[in-house]
């Protein structure tokens, strides 16, 4: 449900523009500014640090509303925290393609809609099964210990692009095919790989019976890179057992096909175990690849050709 105009503090008669709630919880809120009178996603930022007190109990980090929205016709922008003057916001837009010399490049922002811009948040994003998804999939509590003991916490929220991604590879999956996305750096890459591993790990046929693939493996070129790919995977791991970051070579070999698993290892082992797939004809594999643009010559690229 969606109710406006929220009042929340027993201290002033400030009140929210909207807050959606699931079964009654509050899960998120939303400034809307009008550029009809002046103001933009930009003036709810600022409202949001200058006039929305962390300590009240629905702005509480982990107690209540876990995003919270900047919206206008043109944009939309989000954060998880409220900390005042240090809260970071981060974009949940689609891009605009512009051409220059017949070369298209995507900006920040939202290309033009039917009626406004942002209607896809709206239409798309705030669209029932789609905001169950994403409240049942997406957002994930995260935690680490840092320099001196402390902890750093913070809760995961998917930029627009990961989303997308996700799901429309998720949709396109069955048909059998290759895929390629390109990822800005600084994008959230990890986790759109980890988001898009669980979602082949729970996609079933049309009967609902039969799992479309007997593993999903995540390979990178780099060792370091696979480490990290396999703690951001198993931050999301709902069910312990369903990771695992292979070794070596041997155990990937065991590993495929023999149990419903996803599996983390290097683009190395994986090279070196081709030949062996043949003993498990009849099983269907997802297969991601991290930098793919970095192993596309050689032998590398033969052997990848042959899968």
């Amino acid at each position: 449900s969606i109710t406006r105009q929220v009042r929340y503090s027993q201290n002033n008669q400030n009140s929210l523009d909207i807050v959606l709630f699931v079964n009654g919880l509050p899960i998120a809120k939303g400034e809307i500014k009008n550029p009809l009178t002046w103001q933009t996603f930009e003036d709810a930022i600022i409202q949001y640090k200058n006039n929305r007190d962390p300590s009240e109990k629905l702005f509480e980090f982990k107690k209540r509303t876990l995003v919270h929205f900047a919206i206008d016709p043109d944009e939309v922008h989000y954060t998880t925290r409220l900390n005042e003057q240090k809260t970071e916001f981060f974009p949940f837009n689609k891009g605009r393609e512009y051409a220059v010399k017949n070369k298209k490049f995507t900006r920040a922002g939202n290309p033009d809609g039917s009626s406004y811009k942002t209607e896809y948040f709206w239409k798309k994003v705030l669209q029932k099964d789609s905001w169950l998804d994403i409240i049942g999939t997406y957002i994930q509590y995260q935690s680490k210990q840092i320099l001196g003991g402390q902890k750093k916490e913070w809760i995961v929220f998917p930029r627009y692009h990961q989303l997308d991604a996700v799901t429309k590879l998720k949709d396109a999956t069955k048909l059998g095919s290759r895929y390629l996305i390109q990822h800005s750096t600084g994008g959230g890459k990890s986790n759109t790989i980890g988001w898009l591993a669980y979602k082949l790990y729970s996609l079933f046929d049309n009967t609902g019976t039969k799992p479309v693939f007997d593993s999903i493996l995540v390979i990178s070129d780099r060792i370091t890179i696979v480490g990290q790919l396999g703690e951001t995977i198993q931050q999301f791991e709902q069910t312990p057992g369903i990771v695992e970051e292979i070794q070596n070579a041997t155990s990937l070999a065991e590993n495929l096909g023999n149990e419903r698993k996803i599996l983390v290892s290097t683009q190395q082992k994986f090279l070196n175990l081709l030949e062996k797939l043949e003993t498990r004809k009849g099983k269907n594999f997802a297969i991601i690849i991290d930098e793919a643009h970095s192993s596309q010559s050689g032998i590398s690229a033969t052997k990848r050709d042959q899968t």
